[in-house]
């Protein structure tokens, strides 16, 4: 019966929208955990080398006595550091959307051990796919935005079909096709959702210039939490993108994707 129902399934925003509200709203304080974890190795490396948080690096004001070639390849390695470190939480909240999507509570200790399990292939993956995107950004930015659709369930890809890293490419490109501009407009309604919400801290920002310590912890923890909750929202969404999208496609139903973590 549930293949049944996935046949007739077709792929829109609302649907993935709603999906993606209904899985975090089960999990989340299992989903935001993990989201909040992690951000600590990008923290940390802010800290241990500047001395700032990454809030107060985004100001792009180097910290005294660093010179500022110094301070840029340190914010360029702590982005890319926090870009590789995201694919465990990808990874982990992908899995927990499946099993929520199976009608099973997401086990906190299954969704990191799949993250971690699948770091070093996500790594190279997210990496790849940040190179591709980034050239097709600057060739015409049209090649790149049309990659960042069709990539746009890679991860989910590796995580839940195992594929070679080489052929999640394809397989994303493959799910996608027939869906890129639905694709594109989700990005754009989560873009805008994201931008809200950070022009929603520019006036706690304006405390935190102040240099008073309650302001900028105040400042801090309002960023921190909008952080988490974009971080969270992003992978979940891909999760459920690429369960549309494997219903809308090939009628497969949620038991059949859950099956893999058995």
């Amino acid at each position: 019966m549930a293949t049944e129902s996935a046949t007739a399934r077709s792929f829109d925003i609302g649907s993935v929208l709603s999906n993606t509200f209904a899985v975090i709203g089960h999990n989340f304080i299992t989903f935001a955990v993990i989201a909040a974890i992690a951000g600590i190795p990008g923290f940390a490396f802010s800290w241990l080398t500047t001395g700032m948080t990454p809030f107060g690096r985004a100001q792009f004001v180097a910290p005294p006595g660093m010179p500022p070639t110094t301070y840029v390849v340190i914010l360029f390695a702590g982005g890319l550091l926090g870009f590789v470190f995201s694919c465990v939480p990808q990874a982990a909240l992908i899995h927990g959307t499946v099993a929520d999507l199976n009608g099973r509570r997401a086990s906190f200790a299954d969704c990191v051990a799949t993250g971690l399990k699948a770091f070093l292939p996500l790594a190279a993956i997210a990496i790849l796919a940040g190179m591709g995107m980034g050239i097709g950004m600057i060739l015409l930015v049209v090649p790149g935005i049309i990659l960042m659709a069709a990539w746009s369930v890679a991860i989910p890809v590796r995580v839940i079909e195992r594929k070679p890293i080489f052929e999640v490419f394809g397989r994303s490109w493959q799910l996608t096709s027939g869906y890129r501009w639905p694709i594109l407009g989700l990005f754009i309604i989560v873009g805008i959702g994201s931008a809200v919400l950070q022009f929603a801290l520019l006036p706690l920002q304006g405390i935190m210039a102040s240099s008073t310590v309650g302001g900028s912890v105040v400042f801090l923890a309002a960023a921190t939490i909008v952080g988490i909750l974009v971080s969270m929202f992003g992978a979940t969404m891909a999760g459920v993108m690429y369960y549309e999208l494997r219903s809308a496609k090939e009628g497969i139903g949620p038991e059949a994707l859950a099956a893999v973590f058995d």
